[in-house]
């Protein structure tokens, strides 16, 4: 469950891709599958989170 200041508490399938510091705070950089695309998530606003299977989602980078 992530929160967010725009949407709230949400349950989101994000597949995670790296840890990003930005120099103030930590965050998860993950494929949204809601949004379909990649956002940073800051790592405490997650309030849980549980395993799901493994994402089929390719990149492109």
């Amino acid at each position: 469950m992530y929160w967010s200041h725009t949407s709230g508490n949400k349950e989101r399938q994000l597949s995670p891709l790296a840890l990003v510091n930005d120099g103030l705070r930590w965050h998860v950089r993950c494929f949204d599958h809601l949004d379909d695309k990649i956002k940073d998530f800051n790592l405490t606003r997650f309030e849980s989170a549980t395993e799901g299977s493994a994402s089929t989602k390719k990149f492109e980078g």
